[in-house]
């Protein structure tokens, strides 16, 4: 199943990678087009608050 996210900040981030966990297909979308750029260009890592990774997508 394909999930889109739009608004891929905080929430949107914590949300689409918990779905892309889980094995859904999540493009994630946002307006701010320097914040897409560095999602394609990077991928999105999720950071736990010990800093230990908790989750990435891409």
């Amino acid at each position: 199943m394909t999930i889109t996210v739009y608004g891929a900040g905080a929430i949107g981030g914590v949300t689409g990678a918990a779905l892309a966990r889980a094995g859904q297909d999540v493009p994630l979308a946002d307006r701010a087009e320097d914040h897409v750029a560095a999602m394609n260009a990077h991928g999105l890592t999720m950071a736990s608050s010990s800093r230990s990774p908790a989750g990435s997508s891409r």
